[in-house]
């Protein structure tokens, strides 16, 4: 979700509830933004990771303020 400079990544394991991942702020933001995802090995040099059901969907961050 993302609130002016300030963006919210999120994930759900069971298909119901929400966990957050991840708040950022960016302090300039060019005219288009790229994302994708990425798995970062907690221990040594890698593990396999597989991503599924991914999908972007309308902002449902509550406003803050």
């Amino acid at each position: 979700s993302r609130r002016g400079k300030d963006f919210l990544i999120e994930q759900r394991k069971d298909g119901n509830a929400y966990a957050q991942m991840r708040i950022f702020h960016l302090h300039h933001i060019p005219g288009t933004i790229k994302l994708g995802v990425y798995a970062c090995s907690p221990v040594g040099a890698g593990f396999p990771a597989s991503f599924s059901a991914f999908r972007m969907e309308p902002c449902i961050w509550p406003t803050y303020g």
